[in-house]
Parts: C-alpha cells; structure tokens; sequence
C-alpha cells in the first residue's frame, strides 16, 4: 500500500539536506571571499607603506646629499 506520510516526510528531509548543504557552501563561499579581501587589503597596506619608506629614504638622502633643502621638501620640489 502507498504510504504517503512517509513520502511527505521523505521528501521533506531531502529539503532540509538540500537547504543545509547550501547554507553550508554560501558559508564557505563567504569565508573564502573574505581572506581574499583581507589579503588584498594587506597587500595594498604593504605597498602604500613601501612608496612612503621610498619617499622618506629618497628625502633622506637628497638633504644628506645636499641636493635639496629641508624646505624644498616641505614645499613638495625638493625630490621631483
């Protein structure tokens, strides 16, 4: 005989695996994509923080040098 509580009930399990297993992909998804943006901001970090040691170093050298004024620098013509 054909039982159809136990056709709802089934089909209702399979639902909720269905449901779960996507939630617990859009969840990896969302931790995968969010290391990426971290790792993008850290490298972003790293080379602002490299061009300004660059800037700092080039300043360093130009007034040890002679080559340019402390206040050429603070008037922005002393390195470029």
């Amino acid at each position: 005989m054909f039982n159809q509580t136990s056709t709802l009930d089934q089909d209702l399990k399979n639902t909720y695996l269905i449901v779960s297993c996507r939630q617990r992909k859009a969840q990896e998804t969302s931790a995968i994509v969010s290391e990426e943006v971290a790792i993008i901001t850290c490298s972003l970090l790293i080379a602002v923080i490299a061009i300004l040691m660059l800037i700092v170093t080039q300043s360093i050298y130009a007034v040890t040098w002679g080559t340019a004024t402390i206040w050429q620098l603070v008037n922005g013509k002393g390195l470029f």
